[in-house]
């Protein structure tokens, strides 16, 4: 008597433009027992517990994104949407790629050293090429530092004359 509708619609009910009264719940089946829609993100089972996590995209009442892409996922053109971290792994375990020079672990200790080549953001080589160390070609970056000893300790080259150690003294006298 006060004008409160006797009951809800149910879904399928339309107005008399043909409008539907209502949008299908959650749960709600067709004939063939499909359900008439996904759940959004937000909604939750008896115990409080999220339907589904949010997809990539989703958004916030604010605008910001629910989460972050996951490594694999691709935009529209199959690109994917970002780059694995350093320590992401495959199904197999190893690692998606090795760090990059300037990566720290949680103490803040470089992950790796240098490699010969890298440079800085100026174009300095960040470090000088080690004994051993070779071009494409195979050929040595540099010869021996008089000092520089093999893994028994043996001198990789006598002195030059003209080096001196460190107080100034003449390596060896001239032949």
């Amino acid at each position: 008597m006060l004008g409160s509708p006797l009951r809800s619609p149910c879904y399928g009910e339309t107005n008399m433009l043909g409008s539907p009264l209502r949008s299908p719940c959650y749960g709600e089946t067709n004939m063939l027992g499909c359900l008439l829609r996904s759940p959004c993100y937000g909604e939750t089972n008896m115990l409080g517990c999220l339907l589904r996590s949010p997809c990539y995209g989703e958004t916030n009442m604010l605008g910001s994104l629910l989460r972050s892409p996951c490594y694999g996922e691709t935009n529209m053109l199959g690109s994917l949407l970002r780059s694995p971290c350093y320590g992401e792994t495959n199904m197999l375990g190893s690692p998606l790629r090795s760090p990059c020079y300037g990566e720290t672990n949680m103490l803040g200790s470089l992950l790796r050293s240098p490699c010969y080549g890298e440079t800085n953001m100026l174009g300095s080589l960040l470090r000088s090429p080690c004994y051993g160390e070779t071009n494409m070609l195979g050929s040595l970056l540099r010869s021996p530092c008089y000092g520089e000893t093999n893994m028994l300790g043996s001198l990789l080259r006598s002195p030059c004359y003209g080096e001196t150690n460190m107080l100034g003294s003449p390596l060896r006298s001239p032949c």
